[in-house]
């Protein structure tokens, strides 16, 4: 039988799944969260557009509450 290695880093795997450790399922699971991100903007650029709006709003309100001290509730 061959040997297993890691799907992402090519290191020996002695896990019984497809990744070496937890940082490199976790790594691999970030990269597939944004290739779904940048597939989504392809194909629906106007939700994409929408979405980065609300990020960008709520960044904005975080980063006034932790310039001004005030608590912030998420309503």
């Amino acid at each position: 039988m061959a040997e297993k290695t890691c799907k992402r880093c090519g290191q020996p795997n002695t896990t019984d799944g497809e990744y070496c450790c937890d940082q490199c399922a976790t790594l691999a699971a970030r990269e597939q969260r944004a290739l779904a991100r940048r597939m989504d903007e392809f194909y629906n650029p106007e939700k994409a557009r929408r979405e980065r709006l609300q990020r960008r709003r709520l960044a904005d309100a975080l980063s006034e509450v932790f310039v001004q001290g005030i608590p912030y509730t998420d309503d």
